[in-house]
């Protein structure tokens, strides 16, 4: 007994230290749960507290007392240790869903755990009161405890059950759905995140066994079918291919509702259906007015009825939505091709405004929209000409693209699609808005953004359109260039633009690099007087100074380059010295380290700073550059040792300060310092012209006050002969006036010249000097004239009248000439933006433009502003009739230059390029042909240039230029070929001789053979689009031309032999595709090469011949083929379906095989070649990883066909043995149509060997309980059958599915199914398989195939019926339902049908055996 106590004492004691082991563990496992992690940490907190006690009793002995709430306590920490691992280890989404059982859990651990501790003896163990007490408040507080989901959690879960109950939710429920999920979770957002975290779930699902509980299970599946519907969880290709499996079901015609879809009372279709007490169903709102009207009886019945006893009728609801839409996917399927045909707008329009009202019902009808690939077909419409269909596409765009990643993506993929909407941003403001919107929508995909910078033109429209008069067009547009900001080149492209938010963003916060590239371009821009000003106000100044002081060497050089520019604006001077920064830009220029180029810089902005002291207005307080008079002697003194460029400069400023208002302070200071004028007097003998002239003319300035003693003091003889050379020196007039004024300032009686005395008698008239001052005077009229500009620099707000006076005195001005005009910076500019604004402005400018084009210099920039001739091309296109003429006018009068003409074809505007292709230069046809061939051109301009005479130009260089230009111009017919239109043209205009002629020209270069096949081949294509309604168009005009093309495939490069390869591909689909398969069956040659071109190295050749092999041999007469087939062929055709490179090249390849007359021969040379293992491989595999690639699988059923016919049981054993017959079952319930005929058809093959392999149940001895347990029969065959040996389809469970494919719409794949199932009744078999027939309830669609209008089906159906009928109770079961049928076909049947069903009539007791109809 003492060592049972003993072991007991130890028991417990190990138990209570692996409790407080796990429980130091929970605690910390309990911080890396994801979900829950409140209550986990409520529970590892109360655990906690639990230690120090569970520590305390570890010491005491506890063999005397009662031990079970140490068990209870152990395995409950072990349980909830067991939990939180759970919570921080398996999926979170999965967690996430189960976040309210994990809090019910955690609830049960704690109630579990407080009743463990209620359970201590504490007076056995002798613990403290306080202890006791303590414990006693804890258990009572888990007791009460409640654990409730996190409020996100539990909105995230009820979302999940509103989502399954409505049933319907579309893509964007789902998506926000899944993002939600993600927050809550903190998993990324990214689709990549979303979508293997969606796997997760899924494979914790399935790895859970949930199929064990139905009820979770179920509950699971619904969850995955809701966010299945979200973009990130299922790919674009397997959402397309499940929407295009459902709608190919669904047929082609909408179905009318049923009878039980409409309301009794408003006889309209319901919308919320409620079932009454009486049964009946109502729409609610019908019948709830009914009651509220007064009428408490049941509209139908009349049984009393009150609100409160109707019920939603979820069954009729969700039939009604199902209905709904099927008949919306075949709307939408529907509708598509009226919107090809753009010539009926009124059409288009309407199907438009449908498309347009069903995005806006459901976001599932967009995605559906998506999904039917209406994408293509609306970027096409917006090259059309009606502004109305534009509009409507524009506005449809924005709506499928809005919030959807895979619209995006399509849209994407459309070639010139960006381009396409860039144009609308220049029409209408209305359709600029709209295609704004949608770019800025567009703008959200990666790979769209970075194209629309990239469109030329779009940057300028989209700056144009952001200071238009419409504020919800200019805010989109500003919205889209900060999109575009992510690109450096879209950045400078804004501010060419003279958009220069983003550029002064990046100089200020940029890399040193992307610094850099903004200073270089703002240092190299040509800026009107209105982009300086604004740059300054948006706090360019600022950054520049930094760069000038803190940068690179080659930094400051080009941030004092870009300061350069911005201070020639006076206002900006101004403000730079009023900010303080002369100091530091004069300190720069003094530093030796400074290069040359920064200090010739530096040196121009102190002028430009100088020279705005002059414009100060003389009322304010005047700004000085300097803050003391020694930084004026510093600047001077500088001047004498400096470079030539920059004394010319400082020289000039000191000048301007002369004109300032502080010039009395900076002459003075200058005169008194002995040094400065003794500096001047030097400068003024500099042998640098533009310094001395400078000089002379500050000397000039400083004596004109007559305060010159120290300058007369300073001048010597030798000064005064300098400045007479001066004045004898023709070179440059201001200068001499300088000297002269110098002379004439200073204080004297003598003459200036000769030095004689001079009295006012001696002094006479000077005419010519006068006519000269004349001159002079006129000269000054123009300067006045010149300043009228400040006044017009004034805020039209300040001074509106002193405005207009102005402007009415310029117009009479501006008639003189346009030279004036073109010396105006950025002129051309201005007026060329008006362009892209409102139509009035827009006529205004063009006008302007056009009379300013007569002057040579204007007309050579108007074509080289940027975005000019785009903005010319749109308006060329306005409905505005005098605008677009003068539009035309203008283009034609900049069509003088090559470079407009390319810029004019890159906007789409063709009329000079293609003047310039057929009557230009040799040089000039090479630069146009080059243009043509390098564009990427949309459909619609495609045919704009064949409609407009492209064709000719290009088929005349093609045949008479030289090698390069025969290249080019293949090229660009090659790329206008691409459209069926255009190659159907070229057929019928007889182009296809000489193209192919060409081709066969040994003179031809490589690469001319290659762009020839090319366009050939879309020549070829475009016959497949033909309308089978009219004549069809042949490529060739005799069958000699055919074979001359294909023998030329065999002796040419790879490139040409895979276009032509393609060539006759296309042609064996046209509507003449007989002919050409006929003539080329009927050589044996053309067959020889084509068997060996399928052996070509080339995997592009290979591929394209094997499968026009297959287009060959599909319509059966392969006679030829077959000869020329011999064991090498067809383990070539094998070794193609072995290799994994070409899925289509497998494809056809098992095609070829597929599509082979079946013969004995073919069947054995498949065998030797292991085609038999190759081919029911293919399928296993396809079957099991690529199920959705239904050709192949078609293909592949169809070559197993050579291995089934019933007269080789040798090689049907083989098929058996593979285990391919189980999944010839399966295919009869998923394959296509095809595939399930084929399937079929090899079912029945070996179902008529069945008979003979069964075999014979052996008898049972005499004594029994020596003999064989008994071996069931099979039910037709008798004797023991299985899959593999005696291929029954009993056996098989192809019974079932074979009789369902007799309901099958297509005729064919019930024919098949039909042959297969007659097979059973064959011979003594009758009974038996009647019987399995009957039970399997083949016998009503059997009888209903005699109303089919198939003959040679009604026959085989009368021929099985009749035997049938034999048995006499079939007769008597299923006689009467043929009977209707059978009567029918004696009336409306051919001789034969008439015959067979009166015969069984007879057998029915309905006709008797005299009757006629026998």
């Amino acid at each position: 007994m003492e060592v049972i106590t003993s072991t007991s004492s130890v028991a417990a004691s190990e138990f209570i230290s692996q409790t407080i082991e796990l429980s130091l563990e929970l605690a910390f496992e309990a911080k890396k749960v994801f979900v829950e992690k409140e209550s986990f940490a409520e529970l590892a907190s109360y655990v906690d507290r639990i230690v120090p006690l569970l520590k305390e009793l570890n010491k005491k002995d506890t063999s005397d007392a009662e031990n079970s709430f140490v068990d209870i306590l152990n395995q409950q920490v072990k349980i909830a240790k067991q939990l939180t691992t759970e919570c921080s280890q398996k999926n979170r989404v999965y967690l996430l869903i189960n976040c309210r059982s994990i809090a019910k859990r955690i609830k049960e651990i704690t109630r579990e755990i407080s009743r463990a501790l209620s359970l201590i003896p504490f007076s056995q163990l002798g613990v403290s009161e306080s202890m006791k007490r303590d414990l006693g408040q804890l258990c009572d507080v888990m007791q009460s405890v409640e654990f409730k989901t996190a409020v996100a959690d539990e909105m995230i879960l009820e979302k999940i059950e509103s989502g399954i109950q409505e049933r319907n939710v579309d893509r964007t429920y789902a998506n926000n759905l899944l993002v939600s999920i993600a927050q809550a979770l903190g998993i990324s957002t990214e689709r990549s995140s979303l979508k293997k975290e969606f796997e997760d779930f899924k494979s914790e699902i399935e790895n859970a066994q949930l199929r064990k509980d139905q009820a979770e299970a179920i509950q699971m599946d619904q969850i995955i079918a809701l966010l299945e519907r979200a973009d990130a969880t299922c790919s674009p290709e397997e959402k397309e291919r499940k929407y295009l499996n459902k709608r190919t079901s669904l047929g082609s015609q909408p179905l009318e509702p049923l009878q039980s879809f409409y309301c009794p009372i408003t006889r309209e279709v319901m919308v919320d259906p409620v079932e009454t007490a009486s049964g009946h169903t109502f729409e609610r709102a019908a019948i709830e007015k009914w009651l509220a009207d007064g009428s408490n009886f049941c509209p139908l019945t009349m049984i009393p009825l009150d609100k409160s006893s109707l019920r939603p009728n979820k069954t009729l609801k969700q039939s009604i939505e199902e209905w709904k839409d099927r008949n919306t996917m075949i709307t939408i399927a529907s509708m598509k091709p009226k919107l090809s045909k753009p010539e009926n707008e009124e059409d288009v329009v309407f199907c438009l405004d449908e498309l347009q009202k069903l995005c806006e019902e459901r976001g599932v009808h967009r995605e559906w929209i998506v999904l039917e690939n209406y994408i293509p077909t609306l970027v096409e419409l917006l090259g059309g000409k009606s502004r109305e269909i534009r509009t409507r596409t524009l506005v449809l765009l924005c709506i499928l693209a809005k919030d959807s990643d895979d619209a995006k993506d399509r849209i994407a993929k459309v070639n010139g699609v960006i381009e396409s909407i860039v144009r609308s941003l220049g029409r209408r403001i209305s359709e600029g808005k709209l295609a704004v919107e949608l770019l800025l929508e567009l703008s959200q995909n990666d790979t769209l953004k970075n194209h629309i910078g990239m469109v030329q033109g779009c940057i300028l429209l989209l700056v144009t359109m952001s200071n238009s008069d419409d504020t919800q067009a200019a805010t989109r547009a500003h919205e889209l260039l900060a999109q575009l900001s992510f690109s450096d080149q879209n950045i400078i492209q804004m501010a060419k633009a003279n958009y220069f938010t983003h550029l002064l963003h990046r100089l200020s916060s940029g890399s040193e690099e992307v610094k850099m590239c903004m200073v270089t371009t703002l240092a190299e821009m040509e800026l009107t007087d209105h982009n300086k000003s604004s740059l300054f106000e948006n706090g360019a100044l600022d950054s520049l100074l930094h760069l000038v002081s803190q940068g690179t060497s080659r930094m400051k050089e080009t941030a004092a380059k870009a300061l350069r520019n911005l201070s020639s604006l006076p206002k900006n001077s101004i403000q730079i010295i009023r900010n303080g920064s002369v100091n530091s830009l004069v300190n720069l220029l003094y530093n030796h380290t400074s290069s040359h180029c920064l200090q010739d810089e530096l040196a121009a902005i102190i002028m430009h700073l100088a020279m705005s002291t002059m414009s100060q207005n003389y009322n304010g307080p005047p700004v000085s550059l300097f803050e003391s008079d020694g930084d004026i002697d510093s600047l001077f003194s500088f001047i004498v040792c400096t470079r030539p460029l920059v004394q010319e400069c400082l020289l000039r400023s000191f000048y301007a300060m002369c004109h300032s208002p502080l010039a009395v302070t900076v002459k003075t200071k200058l005169r008194q310092n002995p040094g400065n004028i003794k500096s001047l007097v030097q400068l003024c003998e500099n042998e640098n012209q533009k310094v001395r002239a400078n000089a002379v003319k500050l000397f000039c300035c400083l004596t004109e006050d007559g305060d010159d003693k120290e300058i007369i003091d300073r001048m010597g003889l030798q000064s005064i002969e300098t400045l007479i050379k001066i004045i004898k020196s023709p070179l440059d007039e201001e200068e001499i006036s300088s000297a002269m004024g110098v002379l004439s300032n200073l204080t004297h009686n003598f003459c200036p010249l000769t030095m004689t005395p001079l009295d006012k008698s001696s002094l006479r008239p000077n005419k010519t000097l006068k006519q000269s001052i004349e001159e002079w005077k006129d000269r000054n009229t123009m300067i006045t004239i010149a300043s009228i500009k400040p006044k017009l620099s004034k805020p039209l707000a300040e001074n509106e009248e002193d405005v207009i006076c102005c402007l009415d005195e310029l117009q009479s001005l501006c008639e003189e000439r346009g030279d004036r005009i073109a010396k105006v910076n950025g002129s051309v500019e201005y007026i060329v933006r008006s362009l892209g604004r409102k139509i009035y402005e827009g006529k205004l400018a063009v006008e302007l433009l056009f009379e300013l084009s007569q002057n040579e210099t204007l007309k050579n920039h108007i074509g080289m502003v940027q975005g000019c001739i785009l903005l010319l091309v749109t308006m060329s296109n306005n409905d505005d009739t005098q605008a677009a003429t003068r539009a035309h006018e203008l283009l034609a009068q900049l069509s003088f230059s090559d470079q407009n003409v390319i810029q004019m074809a890159k906007a789409n505007y063709f009329t000079h390029l293609l003047r310039r292709l057929s009557s230009g230069s040799e040089e000039v046809k090479m630069c146009m042909v080059t243009t043509l061939a390098e564009m990427e051109l949309t459909d619609h301009y495609k045919s704009s240039l064949f409609e407009n005479g492209a064709l000719d130009s290009l088929l005349h260089l093609i045949s008479h230029g030289n090698t390069r230009m025969k290249e080019t111009a293949a090229k660009a017919i090659r790329s206008l070929s691409t459209l069926p239109k255009n190659s159907i043209q070229m057929i019928k205009n007889g182009s296809v001789n000489s193209l192919v002629n060409l081709l066969y020209s040994h003179t031809s270069s490589h690469y001319l053979q290659d762009e020839l096949a090319a366009i050939i081949m879309h020549l070829a294509t475009s016959t497949m689009s033909q309308n089978y309604n009219r004549p069809p168009v042949s490529l060739f005009e005799s069958d000699g031309d055919i074979d001359s093309l294909f023998s030329f495939t065999g002796c040419s490069r790879p490139l040409v032999q895979e276009s032509l390869l393609h060539s006759f591909y296309a042609m064996c689909h046209s509507p003449l595709a007989t002919t050409v398969k006929t003539t080329l069956r009927q050589k044996p040659e053309n067959i020889q090469l084509l068997v060996d071109l399928c052996k070509n190295e080339n995997r592009k050749v290979r591929a394209n011949a094997v499968r026009l092999f297959c287009c060959l041999t599909e319509d059966g007469d392969d006679k030829e083929i077959i000869d020329r087939m011999g064991l090498q062929s067809i383990e070539t055709l094998i070794k193609v379906i072995q290799s994994p490179v070409d899925e289509e090249e497998i494809t056809s390849a098992m095609g070829v095989l597929s599509n082979l007359t079946q013969s004995s021969q073919l069947t054995e040379s498949l065998l030797k070649a292991e085609g038999l293992h190759v081919i029911s491989s293919c399928l296993r595999d396809v079957m099991q990883n690529r199920p959705h690639k239904k050709q192949l699988i078609e293909n592949t059923v169809g070559s197993l066909c050579h291995f089934t016919v019933p007269t080789n049981q040798s090689s049907q054993k083989k098929v058996a043995e593979t285990g391919v017959i189980p999944l010839l079952v399966q295919l009869l319930e998923v394959g296509t149509s095809l595939t399930k005929r084929k399937a079929s058809i090899s079912l029945g093959q070996l179902s008529k060997s069945s008979f003979e392999l069964s075999h014979a149940i052996p008898r049972r001895g005499l004594f029994k309980c020596f003999s064989p347990q008994s071996v069931s029969a099979c039910p037709v065959h008798q004797g023991i059958c299985t899959v593999e040996t005696s291929f029954c389809l009993v056996e098989a469970d192809a019974v079932s599915p074979l009789v369902r494919l007799l309901r099958d719409s297509d005729l064919n794949v019930s024919e098949a199914s039909l042959d297969a199932l007659l097979t059973l009744i064959e011979a003594e078999r009758l009974p038996y398989g009647s019987k399995v027939l009957a039970e399997a309830d083949a016998l009503h669609p059997i009888i209903k195939l005699l109303n089919c209008p198939s003959s040679s089906l009604q026959e085989k159906v009368l021929n099985a019926l009749e035997r049938i009928f034999r048995l006499l109770d079939m007769k008597q079961k299923y006689g009467h339902l043929a009977q209707t049928a059978l009567v029918d076909l004696t009336q409306r049947g051919n001789n034969v049908t008439k015959s067979l069903a009166a015969r069984i009539l007879g057998q029915l007791n309905v006709l008797h055996d005299q009757s006629s109809y026998f």
